[in-house]
């Protein structure tokens, strides 16, 4: 790719990045082929589930920043004009609470889980301050908002009256630091699904200077906690590596999957969480980053208290690795350690990014308007210049996603769990094959009987006339 190429390219991956491309529009009732189906059908669906709570990590990091910018009981907005006394900020800033009650788990940001009546209930005290249009949020000082058109709210009550879960940790303590935002550390959250008995990591995506940077940055490394389980040939994503594996504000042996790792050893410490499913989930950014901690969590030893498989699903995830990490990847697929459904979208250039010396891992589900999507395992990556696209902003954002996925068209797809897909579409051959007839297998032939005699070892000859039982038992040797 030449200078002028990557430029180009590199612009457009900038404007996909930016605006209000995150959170889900509304979806109207619809129930006939092709056209798209009624959102509730499927709130209980993994893959929609996890473009949920992937959306709603841009809408939730939003209203906690609106808080911590504009109320003016906080000291440091003492002076600042046009803030305003916010009812119960406590909600959803848990750092405003002065209670005695004890943490349940320790070295998180949360003081306490939240939980998502709790994010509605302080949306509804604190509506006229809020504003918002096709799932954006925005801040009213004037107080004449209204949340009527706060598609947040409808989807937060949608994920509590179905699922008894709570947000144990959301880590934005360095969402925008230093200047122009070039100090700021990757933001997460987990969350406990008692229903389904899932605990899910969830990545937000790019939303300022330094995220846009690490996204653009195309040079690879192979960080220590990749290199002890995969080897020195597995390269990664460098910006992706240094916001996962790099030091933080803490210490620059303090990392966030460190972190990671010492929150999800508390979660499943407690009993009544043993043996719960791991989910990884993002857009964008945050879906590079969900492939990179599903990898990194499958192979290494420091996560072997985790239950097989780790199941990753992205959305709009760019490129990740280099093809020996394409191949080791695809390795702990087929040892059924590691899950990795990736939604990219038909005009997305994220999704393809960066393009030289890069390679896509798991079953990429391509979708497309008024089309059923597409399905392909090995060497699913899409070239940069099929996605070129003028529409790049909106087709990277997840309301578009989910239009294009959650069809008629669709409808037996997207019923499937993960292991079902896997079970119906994974290639572990990569010519195409589906399913696990693609695996390669070795047989020993036991016996051969040919035209009713046993066979002696001897190449018969007969002619092309002749009509022959060739009857053979074997079994299968790997």
């Amino acid at each position: 790719m030449n200078s002028k190429t990557f430029a180009v390219a590199l612009v457009t991956l900038v404007l996909c990045s930016l605006g209000n491309v995150a959170f889900g529009a509304d979806t109207k009732t619809q129930s006939t082929k092709g056209e798209k189906l009624e959102q509730d059908k499927y709130k209980t669906v993994a893959l929609n589930t996890m473009l949920q709570w992937s959306s709603l990590s841009y809408s939730y990091y939003t209203l906690r920043d609106i808080v911590r910018e504009n109320d003016s009981n906080r000291p440091e907005n003492k002076g600042k004009k046009d803030t305003v006394a916010f009812e119960q900020p406590e909600l959803i800033l848990t750092q405003l609470y002065h209670g005695n009650s004890e943490a349940p788990y320790t070295n998180t940001f949360l003081k306490y889980p939240i939980t998502a009546s709790n994010i509605v209930k302080f949306i509804k005290l604190n509506k006229k301050y809020l504003m918002g249009d096709e799932g954006s949020l925005g801040y009213r000082p004037q107080g004449d908002g209204t949340d009527e058109k706060l598609t947040v709210v409808r989807r937060l009550s949608q994920l509590d009256d179905e699922f008894d879960a709570e947000i144990v940790e959301f880590d934005d303590e360095y969402s925008d630091t230093g200047f122009m935002g070039l100090t700021t550390e990757l933001i997460y959250s987990i969350i406990v699904n008692k229903t389904e008995e899932r605990v899910t990591v969830v990545f937000r995506g790019s939303a300022n200077t330094k995220d846009f940077i690490i996204d653009a940055a195309g040079l690879k490394k192979t960080p220590p906690e990749i290199k002890e389980f995969a080897g020195g040939d597995v390269n990664i994503h460098m910006g992706f590596s240094n916001y996962l594996f790099g030091g933080t504000h803490e210490g620059k042996k303090h990392s966030k999957f460190d972190q990671i790792i010492d929150i999800l050893k508390q979660v499943y410490a407690k009993k009544e969480y043993k043996g719960y499913d791991l989910y990884i989930t993002g857009h964008s950014l945050g879906g590079g980053l969900t492939q990179l901690l599903g990898f990194a969590l499958a192979g290494s030893p420091m996560a072997d208290f985790i239950p097989r498989p780790i199941n990753c699903v992205s959305y709009a995830s760019p490129t990740a690795g280099n093809r020996a990490y394409y191949d080791y990847f695809r390795k702990l697929e087929k040892e059924n350690k590691l899950r990795h459904i990736r939604v990219s979208n038909q005009g997305d250039v994220v999704a393809v990014m960066p393009s030289i010396g890069y390679h896509q891992t798991g079953i990429n589900f391509h979708v497309d308007a008024n089309k059923r999507v597409q399905i392909k395992h090995a060497d699913a990556k899409m070239s940069l210049w099929s996605q070129m696209s003028l529409n790049s902003l909106s087709m990277h954002g997840l309301h578009n996603y989910h239009d294009r996925l959650f069809t008629g068209h669709n409808e037996d797809i997207i019923n499937l769990d993960i292991e079902e897909i896997y079970q119906k579409y994974a290639d572990f051959r990569g010519d195409g094959s589906e399913g696990r007839k693609g695996e390669r297998m070795e047989y020993t032939i036991s016996s051969m009987r040919i035209g009713g005699n046993d066979w002696d070892g001897s190449i018969p000859m007969y002619s092309c006339e002749e009509n022959i039982a060739i009857e053979v038992d074997f079994f299968k040797t790997n």
